[in-house]
């Protein structure tokens, strides 16, 4: 307490305030400024407007009406299913009825008037609940980050609350520099009118899954595309340095890419979207969104499945289509390069992309499983001398395939490999077989070890991808590797 009473600077005491425990400060709160403001910053940096009793979350609403607490919040995120429910309930709940009919039709002409009452009443309270939202909202200018969860249910037509969205629409001001949106295509239709100061977003992740009501709901997606997604995208064009796409809806989106613009300042594009020909009918139009954006940094593509997956066209037809996606690409200053697609790396493919990959420093290749000699095809293009990461999903880890990554990128530092299986050696058919890799492994070494010391490899990480589980991490393969690498240590 003695401490509390000197006249420290205030950097002096926000250095102490980093060494205390989040419960320490709420005790402190009331004797020194500096304890509130972080307590404070603390406790409304981040807000969930989220499924919490309705009592509670009404009551975060109420507090966050005050300039003290709004104006700290700088990452928001809004279920408005939440917020609907908790407006809507009615505190006094359903009244019990009693069970024999003669009693129940005497209590309901008892309570006929009063109910008349009750219901005035509840409308009065939902029209003020409504109001303080706006009111929170109005203070919630401050806000850098949004992300507006619809978590619609299946089977269940969306109500969208104009009432509800024109009380949070000053949150998505001129402020906002990220905002993610999970939502169904057919709810952006009447919300993206809402979402129309957005000045200086530089950040905008969408999150786009089908229509709730399937084949019931009149919306045609490509028509949502068109009139919708594409109007709110190009808007931000000026701003916009990072742009993520996840779309699971059976629409053409070719129109889509065809009808993005020029965004001067993107940096990094996210695409987790049907990549096929029945989504994608016209490879020119994805083609041209790259060709008209050479300064891009990272670009990740990743492969979504849906019903019409499995009707590959004819193998001759899906090079050519592949190929066209990427042909005649060059990426002055690509860094990080993601793809997860079905397609195989045939040599027409790996011509295609070789432009992409002259001075990546990160590749990240999560789909197909690769074999051996996919891997020596990959390691073929990769011509960008300063590659320093590299991520693979290959069928099966051998010594042989090791040494291959060590001949040919002795300059790697960082290696992640997700594996199905390992084996003693190349060409050996059969189940999992750890302690025949690491036999095979001191094996090989004696006879390679030139290629194992010359390789500057710092950190490694190998995954074992179990089906419907998921990636479990092998120890016992990383150990064995380290022990034979000079510059990696173990735990990696």
């Amino acid at each position: 307490m003695e401490l509390l009473k000197c006249q420290l600077p205030p950097e002096l005491w926000m250095v102490i305030c980093e060494f205390m425990e989040p419960d320490e400060l709420v005790k402190y709160m009331g004797i020194h400024s500096v304890f509130y403001d972080w307590t404070m910053d603390l406790r409304y940096r981040e807000v969930e407007l989220k499924d919490l009793q309705p009592s509670r979350l009404l009551k975060l609403i109420e507090k966050l009406k005050t300039p003290d607490a709004a104006g700290r919040v700088r990452v928001l995120t809004i279920f408005p299913v939440a917020l609907q429910s908790a407006i809507h309930d009615d505190p006094n709940g359903p009244q019990a009825k009693p069970f024999h009919p003669l009693l129940r039709a005497i209590v309901q002409l008892l309570r006929f008037k009063q109910e008349r009452q009750r219901k005035k009443a509840r409308n009065r309270l939902i029209k003020e609940r409504y109001h303080d939202v706006k009111d929170a909202g109005q203070e919630l200018t401050g806000v850098e980050s949004v992300n507006l969860l619809w978590h619609a249910t299946s089977g269940v037509p969306i109500h969208f609350d104009e009432t509800l969205f024109t009380a949070i629409k000053p949150i998505f001001g001129s402020n906002l520099e990220r905002l993610y949106l999970e939502i169904p295509l057919v709810a952006l239709v009447k919300t993206h009118s809402y979402l129309t100061a957005l000045d200086d977003l530089e950040e905008l992740e969408l999150d786009l899954s089908e229509d709730p009501m399937g084949s019931a709901s009149k919306l045609d997606p490509n028509i949502a595309i068109t009139s919708a997604l594409l109007p709110f995208i190009n808007r931000l064009s000026r701003s916009l340095r990072v742009l993520s796409l996840t779309i699971k809806n059976h629409a053409q989106l070719s129109p889509l890419f065809h009808g993005l613009g020029y965004f001067p300042r993107l940096e990094r594009l996210m695409l987790n979207i049907p990549f096929d020909l029945h989504h994608i009918n016209n490879p020119s139009d994805f083609n041209r969104l790259l060709v008209n954006h050479p300064n891009l940094r990272e670009l990740y593509i990743t492969h979504l499945s849906c019903c019409m997956s499995h009707q590959s066209p004819r193998e001759d037809i899906g090079k050519r289509w592949v190929w066209s996606c990427f042909q005649g690409i060059a990426f002055t200053d690509l860094k990080t390069l993601s793809l997860g697609l079905t397609h195989a790396f045939h040599l027409r493919f790996m011509n295609a992309m070789t432009p992409l990959a002259q001075s990546l420093s990160s590749l990240i290749l999560t789909e197909p499983v690769l074999h051996y000699a996919d891997v020596e095809n990959v390691l073929t293009f990769l011509t960008a001398p300063q590659l320093s990461s590299l991520t693979l999903f290959v069928d099966t880890l051998t010594p042989q395939l090791l040494a291959l990554l060590a001949e040919q990128r002795p300059d790697l530092e960082y290696l992640d490999l997700k594996i199905t299986q390992c084996s003693r050696a190349e060409g050996i058919q059969g189940p999992h077989d750890e302690p025949g890799f690491i036999y095979g492994l001191e094996t090989y070494h004696k006879s390679h070890h030139q290629i194992y010391s010359a390789w500057k490899l710092r950190r490694l990480s190998i995954a074992m991808w179990i089906y419907t589980l998921g990636p479990r991490e092998q120890p016992e393969l990383m150990k064995a590797i380290a022990a034979k690498l000079p510059k990696l240590r173990y735990p990696v």
